[in-house]
C-alpha cells in the first residue's frame, strides 16, 4: 500500500474579538432601541435636565440683573421695571424650553437611528461570519474526500505495479526453470513448454483477484506430454 498522503487542514479561524465585539454592539443597540442609552449617553435625548435647569436659572438671573442695570440707568422706577422683567424672563424661559423639547426630540430620533444602524450592522457581520465558515468547512471537507480519493488511487495504482513487478519476475524466473527442466520432456519441447508456463504465471499474477485455477486455465498440456 502507498505510504498514506496526509495533510492536517485547519479549522476555521475565529477571532476572538470578534465575538466580544459583536456582543457589546449588540447589547448596546439593543439598550439604545429599549429607550435605556445609559447614563453617559443619556443626556442626548433628555429635555428638561438638571443640566438645562441651572442653565435657564442663570440665564433668568442675567435677564433680571440686565433688567434692572437698565431701568437704573435711564432712571426708571416701580412696577413697570419689574413688568417689564418678567415679561422678558418668561418669553425666553418659554422660548430655551421648548427649544430643548425639540433637541431631546432630534437626540431620541439620532439614537434610535443609531440602535437601528449598530443592531443591522451586527446582524449582518454574523450573517457574513456564518457565510463564510460554511463555505471554508464546506471546501475544506471537499479538499479532504480529494486527497482521500487521490490516496485511494496511489494504493490502486501500487498494486498494480507491484502485480506487474511479480508478474514479470516470475514469468522471467518460471520461464528459466522451464528450459532447465524441459530436457526431461525432451529438449525444445520442454524449454517451450516451461517458458508459456512461466508466462502464463507471470501474466495472471500482475492480477490480485487471479486464482492459481485460472492460473494454468489456459495453457494446453496436451502437446507437451
Amino acid at each position: 500500500m502507498a505510504k498514506d498522503f496526509k495533510i492536517n487542514l485547519p479549522d476555521f479561524f475565529e477571532d476572538p474579538l470578534f465575538r466580544e465585539s459583536q456582543e457589546t454592539l449588540w447589547n448596546t443597540s439593543k439598550n439604545l432601541l429599549a429607550g435605556t442609552p445609559g447614563e453617559y449617553y443619556s443626556p442626548i435625548g433628555e429635555f428638561g435636565s438638571n443640566e438645562f435647569e441651572n442653565i435657564l436659572q442663570m440665564t433668568q438671573r442675567d435677564i433680571q440683573k440686565s433688567g434692572l442695570v437698565s431701568a437704573a440707568k435711564m432712571g426708571t422706577r416701580g412696577g413697570a421695571v419689574n413688568a417689564n422683567i418678567a415679561r422678558t424672563t418668561a418669553d425666553t424661559t418659554s422660548k430655551l424650553r421648548f427649544e430643548d423639547l425639540l433637541r431631546g426630540i432630534e437626540g431620541r430620533k439620532f439614537l434610535l437611528g443609531q440602535g437601528m444602524s449598530g443592531g443591522a450592522g451586527v446582524s449582518g457581520r454574523a450573517l457574513n461570519f456564518g457565510n463564510a465558515k460554511s463555505s471554508y468547512n464546506l471546501n475544506k471537507a471537499g479538499l479532504e474526500f480529494d486527497i482521500q480519493k487521490a490516496q485511494n488511487v496511489m494504493d490502486q495504482n501500487e498494486d498494480a505495479a507491484e502485480g506487474a513487478l511479480w508478474g514479470s519476475i516470475l514469468s522471467s524466473g518460471l520461464g528459466a526453470l522451464g528450459t532447465i527442466g524441459g530436457a526431461y520432456l525432451g529438449g525444445p519441447v520442454g524449454a517451450s513448454a516451461g517458458a508459456s508456463l512461466g508466462s502464463a504465471l507471470g501474466t495472471g499474477l500482475t492480477s490480485k483477484d487471479a486464482s492459481f485455477g485460472d492460473l494454468f486455465s489456459n495453457i494446453d498440456f496436451s502437446s507437451y506430454r
